[in-house]
């Protein structure tokens, strides 16, 4: 019983990288079904699949990856946690300087998993 858990565990991790998961930019992004592609927009929530384990935990370079994506997208820059998304002026209740606390908690807990110094 637990092979076959395994197994779906592991097609699974296999098949939500092969779809959301942009190995140029180091992290997950949204896949736009309209377009077929993934969305170029950086939310904090592309750290999440470190949290919930859900990638090749044999792939060491992951956390550190992700935390250069989110330095280089700007989201790691605001003192008071990072913002929801870094889109200023919509008055979105989502968007900058919104910060949503589970993002956050699930953004740092993810990269502690990863077991990255930094």
């Amino acid at each position: 019983m637990h092979r076959h858990f395994r197994q779906m565990y592991d097609d699974f991790v296999r098949k939500f990288k092969e779809v959301f998961y942009d190995a140029d930019e180091g992290a997950w992004y949204d896949f736009n079904r309209d377009t077929g592609f993934l969305n170029d927009a950086a939310f904090p929530s592309m750290a999440v699949p470190l949290f919930t384990m859900c990638y090749d935990r044999l792939d060491t370079e992951m956390g550190a990856n992700v935390l250069s994506t989110l330095k280089r997208r700007g989201l790691l820059q605001f003192p008071a946690g990072v913002p929801t998304s870094v889109k200023k002026g919509t008055s979105q209740q989502w968007d900058y300087p919104n910060g949503w606390a589970p993002i956050n908690h699930m953004l740092i807990e993810g990269l502690r998993k990863t077991g990255i110094p930094e």
